[in-house]
């Protein structure tokens, strides 16, 4: 059993980031959010629309498990296991920055996104206040039954992950950066004679979601001995003798369910005084501001959806070990492997459009989302929401050998064969756009079909690899690999998906096709003492149709989308090192242990030819880029201290990545959005336990000592950058008491 209490150095009280009546119940219910169709016509006075500040929630867990094993006849074993936990956790900033920042024309500086026209336009360059609250409850049962020839194995999982979040943009910076020294409270000063000029705006998004997943998982597996071909009777042949042959097999019944009850959106932009003429001013107040790609809709929306998955899944493998010409075992195997997976998306939303009552006066530091729901603001069943039904079906079989050849060389090679089949079938509401990424063009549900995606994929794939001792302790190993890499659902329906108002976008692309991989491995692992290892490798992989995400433009505002790039190719090392300071230094230095590792990754991909030529026409010669989501390094130092005698454990970890790309350029009439990168960080952690007394142990956890700003950034082939989003994650700090009693 085990108690564990926290805090993060972010997740202050009296700071936190909610909203009203925004607190989760034991079990992680919450039933302020909530669409209510029966108020369609009317406003809905009990739903919030603002963020508030307020206590922040306890971080704390628990679990508990009970497992036993019993002899019930001669040879024969049945043991039992169930386990149960809870969690309660909160995360929040107040630091985070989330631009939009484009470049007009080649060589010039990144500069704040517009959106609007002439001396009427919003900028995006919002400061970032975001506070999370979860509860994580669930358990596992498993059952099993052994004897000497056969193990039979079920188990039963389930997890409900309830989540609530708050995230608040405002945007003062705009109107900042093109009259530097603005004061909102000086009608005269500069900056007021232009209004519509990169007003203040604020938006707000309130979210409750709650994700439960369940598997049923019945798995067996058998020796054959019936099947022995060294019986008695039989005669070895002294070149391939068979062994006794074993057959494993696995049945599982999987679902996931999302659901998200409300999550509410509201957005506004602020209008200071403004003096129209001598001795005449205009009130400050509040106007509506839906952002573009929420134009169809009002500035208050309201948005259900549920997403549920189902995965019917099964292997089999039947595995002929044997004794080669020189009494070294090899074996055979061959299996098969199906997945059928099914998606259900349905979406509502439901807003103010047409809302006549579209401004309020009030100051900027009183937000009109405070007052809403107290205001007369029917709300309405939006007809522009895409859901959509998926599946996806993966059948695949196999061979493979495992030979020695001789002492000190194996040889293992195989043929795969996997099949897929994806589909997505769209729904759209009767008024609903689809925006297609590859025009980046948006067009209504008519004429020839596709939104939708379908493709089916049948491919052999063969693998070799060796295993070559050189001397005791100094192992070689090669292998060649042909792989697939296949889009999900979220990359292939065009339905616009993204987390908050004002967030990040993304769109998927339904003509995304499967991945092809050749992968090439070399490594040398030297173990000279009992628990050390130093390895190195190197790797090189070529990759047809590689999906990219790409950034794109349309109807005024920018997201990013995935498309297949033509090819790419990934070369690596890796350098990895993990040891024991004893065979060293001696006794006196026993249970210390060092490691490290550390990856280099250099990546290239070809642009498609309408992205090169777009380019070309910006005035940019581009014709590759990094693979994205590959960073170019990776590294990993840690130092642990266990001593048996006292029951201590320390150990300190320290976590390195190097840049990596999120997202191309794309060029859009004489505006260009830059690739956006994460830029490189590293992450510190520590951990110390120590046993009280015996079965009673004390731990401590600190993670994320160094608490870097995550950022990231905008990047030109020019070198000309600018930041994209920025935040931090806090310090995280636990205690724990963990009881152990063995029968």
């Amino acid at each position: 059993m085990q108690t564990q209490v926290g805090f993060n150095s972010q997740v202050k009280d009296g700071e936190f980031l909610n909203y009203k009546g925004g607190d989760l119940g034991f079990w992680g219910n919450n039933d302020v959010l909530s669409t209510k169709q029966e108020l369609i016509g009317q406003s809905w006075p009990d739903n919030p629309t603002s963020t508030e500040e307020g206590a922040a929630p306890l971080i704390y867990k628990w679990q508990a498990a009970l497992g036993n094993s019993w002899e019930v006849d001669d040879g024969v074993k049945v043991g039992a296991f169930g386990n149960f936990f809870y969690e309660q956790d909160a995360s929040a900033y107040d630091n985070g920055q989330l631009n939009s920042l484009e470049q007009a024309g080649p060589g010039t500086a990144i500069v704040p996104e517009r959106y609007g026209t002439g001396d009427n336009f919003k900028t995006e360059l919002y400061d970032v206040t975001q506070g999370t609250s979860s509860i994580q409850w669930g358990g596992m049962g498993s059952l099993g039954i052994e004897t000497d020839e056969h193990k039979l194995g079920a188990k039963f999982l389930y997890t409900l992950l309830s989540e609530n979040q708050s995230i608040r943009l405002i945007d003062t910076r705009g109107k900042d950066y093109y009259f530097p020294g603005y004061n909102p409270d000086d009608i005269t000063g500069v900056g007021h004679d232009q209004p519509d000029v990169a007003p203040y705006n604020r938006l707000e998004t309130l979210d409750y979601s709650q994700l439960s997943t369940e598997s049923v998982i019945l798995s067996g597996q058998h020796k054959l001995s019936f099947l022995d071909p060294n019986s008695e009777d039989s005669e070895k042949s002294g070149v391939f003798d068979l062994l006794v042959p074993t057959v494993d097999w696995k049945l599982a019944l999987s679902k996931a369910r999302e659901d998200q009850p409300d999550q509410t959106q509201f957005a506004s932009y602020w209008l200071p005084e403004v003096q129209v003429a001598p001795g005449v001013v205009n009130p400050q107040q509040w106007i509506a501001y839906p952002p573009a790609q929420n134009a169809f809709v009002g500035w208050v929306q309201h948005i259900n959806y549920e997403n549920e998955e189902e995965s019917k899944q099964g292997s089999f493998n039947v595995k002929l070990p044997f004794m080669q010409w020189d009494d070294r075992e090899g074996y055979i195997k061959t299996g098969s492997f199906l997945d059928l997976v099914s998606r259900t998306y349905r979406q509502d939303t439901f807003s103010n459009g047409g809302d006549p009552n579209t401004s309020y006066s009030s100051a900027f530091d009183e937000p009109w989302s405070a007052v809403f729901p107290s205001q007369d603001h029917p709300i309405y069943q939006s007809e522009t929401d895409i859901s959509y039904d998926g599946t996806q079906d993966i059948w695949a079989a196999y061979a493979m050998i495992d030979l020695p050849v001789s002492e000190t060389f194996n040889i293992i090679t195989g043929l795969r064969y996997e099949g897929t089949h994806m589909s997505t079938t769209v729904i759209p509401d009767s008024n609903a756009l689809w925006i297609d990424t590859d025009t980046q063009q948006l067009r209504d549900f008519s004429g020839v079909n596709d939104w939708d995606a379908d493709f089916t994929t049948n491919r052999y794939l063969p693998m070799v690899g060796c295993n070559w001792i050189l001397e005791e302790g100094l192992i070689f190993r090669s292998a060649f690999a042909q792989t697939l890499a296949r889009p999900n659902f979220y990359e292939l329906v065009p339905v616009l998906q993204y987390d908050y108002i004002g967030g990040p976008i993304f769109i998927g692309n339904p003509e995304l096709q499967m991945s092809a991989l050749n992968n090439y491995d070399l490594r040398l692992d030297w173990t000279p003492y009992e628990n050390w290892l130093i390895s190195s490798s190197l790797f090189y992989k070529t990759i047809s149709d590689p999906i990219q995400y790409v950034n794109r433009f349309t109807e005024g505002f920018a997201y990013t989308s995935a498309l297949n790039f033509p090819e790419g190719t990934l070369l690596g090392a890796e350098f990895e090192a993990r040891v024991t300071l004893e065979p060293m230094f001696g006794e006196n230095f026993r249970g210390i242990a060092l490691g490290s590792n550390f990856t280099y990754m250099s990546s290239e991909v070809t642009l498609s030819k309408e992205d090169s030529d777009a380019l070309a026409t910006y005035g940019v010669k581009q014709n590759s880029q990094p693979m994205t989501a590959t960073p170019d390094y990776l590294m990993n130092v840690s130092a642990t201290y266990d001593y048996d005698d006292w029951g201590t454990q320390l150990g300190i970890f320290y976590t390195m990545k190097g840049d990596s790309l999120i997202s191309g350029a794309n060029p859009h009439t004489n505006l260009l959005t830059p690739a956006i990168y994460q830029i490189g960080y590293g992450t510190l952690n520590f951990t110390a336990s120590q046993e009280i007394y015996e079965g009673l142990k004390f731990s401590i956890n600190a993670r994320n000592l160094t608490n870097p700003d995550v950022q990231t950034e905008y990047r030109t082939s020019e070198g000309i950058n600018g930041l994209n989003s920025s935040y931090s994650a806090g310090i995280a700090v636990s205690f724990a008491l963990t009881y152990q009693v063995n029968f």
